[in-house]
C-alpha cells in the first residue's frame, strides 16, 4: 500500500487538495492501495528557533513523516487561481526554506511541490486531473504494476510544477559536490559555490553517502600536534638514569 501526505504549508485549513485527491483516488482506496494523509502548517511550530526556521529541525519533520509515509506533498496557495504555478509571484520564505531543505537533504524523489486545489475551476485543478487521467488510463486493469505507475505519476507531478529556482539551486549544489570529490576546491569553498552554509554542505554530503575529504594540510597539521602531544609524556631519559 502506498501512503501519500498532502502537507499544506500556508494554512491548517481543511485543504481541498486533499479531497480532490481522495476522491479521484477512492478506488484505490478501497482497494487498500492507497492511504491520503493530510497534515497543515501547525505542524511546523517546533521547527522554529526564536522567530526563524531552522533547517535542521524541518529536515528532521520532514524525514519523520517520510518514515510513515512513501511521498510528501507539499501544497502551496497561489494567489491567482488562473495562473500557472511557475507564474505565480515568489512563494513566501517558509516555502523557499522547506525547498532548501529538500535539495540539500536529497528528498526531491520523495517529495513534491504543486498549487492547492482551490476551485473548481483553476488552472491547478485542471493540471492534476490530467496528471491523474493518465494513471487511470495505465492502471486501470493492472493492480500489480501500481506503485510502479504511482512513481511514474509523481515524476509527472514533479514534471508540471517544476520550479526554476530548485533548478538553479540542484545545479550548484550538483557542481559544487562534483568540483569538491575531484578536489579542486575545499569544503569550505564548495559551501560557498553551492549558496550553502558549511554545516549544510556537509549534510548534503553525507545524505548523499560523499565521504568528507579531510585536506591534506589539516592532516599533516593533525599529525603534528599528535606527534608533539606524544613528546610531551616520553620519558626523560636522562633524569631516570640518576
Amino acid at each position: 500500500m502506498i501512503s501519500v501526505r498532502i502537507w499544506n504549508l500556508e494554512s491548517d485549513r481543511e485543504a481541498k487538495t486533499v479531497e480532490f485527491l481522495e476522491n479521484e483516488f477512492m478506488r484505490f482506496r478501497q482497494l487498500g492501495d492507497l492511504v491520503v494523509r493530510k497534515t497543515g502548517r501547525n505542524a511546523l511550530r517546533k521547527c522554529r528557533e526564536e522567530s526563524e526556521f531552522s533547517s535542521a529541525k524541518l529536515s528532521k519533520a520532514i524525514q519523520y513523516y517520510l518514515s510513515q509515509d512513501d511521498y510528501i506533498i507539499f501544497a502551496v496557495n497561489s494567489n491567482n487561481p488562473n495562473l500557472g504555478y511557475q507564474t505565480q509571484r515568489e512563494p513566501e520564505p517558509l516555502v523557499n526554506q522547506v525547498k532548501r531543505v529538500v535539495k540539500v537533504w536529497n528528498l526531491s524523489n520523495k517529495v513534491i511541490f504543486t498549487p492547492v486545489v482551490q476551485e473548481s475551476q483553476s488552472l491547478a485543478k485542471t493540471q492534476w486531473e490530467s496528471i491523474i487521467s493518465e494513471f487511470f488510463s495505465e492502471v486501470e486493469n493492472d493492480r500489480k504494476q501500481f506503485q510502479e505507475r504511482w512513481s511514474r505519476t509523481m515524476d509527472r507531478f514533479r514534471s508540471a510544477f517544476v520550479d526554476t529556482l530548485d533548478e538553479k539551486l540542484t545545479s550548484d549544489l550538483d557542481t559544487a559536490i562534483k568540483r569538491y570529490q575531484g578536489g579542486e576546491v575545499t569544503l569550505g569553498r564548495a559551501a560557498e559555490l553551492a549558496g550553502l552554509h558549511r554545516f549544510e554542505f556537509e549534510e548534503a554530503l553525507k545524505a548523499r553517502g560523499i565521504p568528507k575529504v579531510i585536506d591534506v594540510d589539516s592532516v599533516k597539521t593533525l599529525k603534528e600536534g599528535v606527534s608533539f602531544i606524544k613528546s610531551l609524556h616520553k620519558p626523560n631519559v636522562s633524569t631516570e638514569g640518576q
